[in-house]
């Protein structure tokens, strides 16, 4: 299977996307700093301006993120990965902003889920949740179908 492209969803905070961006290969790529992402958002607010242009293979118009996908077009993203620092409000502000564009699997972590502390195998194990899940998606056909998925 060739490498997918996605979008994550996540704080500011450089290491854990050190930490994260290989745990993510082979199954999914970008062609940005990080080679495994199309884009990294940090914020709901970033997110609700930026995820719009993503989804349609527009590049940002403008960005002080060095992650930022300016300047090319962007990978059309075949998903967004959320993290756990997004709440309910968070992620709805982002779909909102993305209604009637997006045509991905939104996946959200599921936080009734038990998961280990902040630290070592903390990334490990969110990102074995995230390939559980896409798997899932990709066996029910629906990587090309907007939806919220816990995870």
């Amino acid at each position: 299977m060739a490498a997918l492209p996605v979008i994550t969803c996540g704080g500011v905070d450089p290491q854990v996307l050190n930490v994260v961006k290989p745990l993510y290969l082979p199954e999914y790529e970008g062609k940005r700093k990080f080679p495994n992402l199309v884009h990294s958002v940090t914020s709901a607010a970033s997110g609700a301006i930026e995820l719009p242009y993503l989804l349609q293979g527009k590049a940002l118009p403008t960005s002080e993120d060095p992650n930022a996908s300016t300047g090319e077009n962007p990978k059309l993203p075949v998903s967004i990965f959320i993290g756990a620092l997004y709440g309910d409000k968070e992620v709805e502000e982002m779909r909102q902003a993305c209604q009637g564009i997006s045509s991905v699997p939104w996946l959200k972590m599921d936080l009734a889920v038990p998961r280990p502390p902040l630290g070592p195998g903390y990334a490990e194990h969110v990102v074995k949740r995230v390939k559980a899940c896409m798997k899932r998606i990709e066996a029910e056909g629906k990587l090309e179908e907007d939806g919220l998925w816990l995870f």
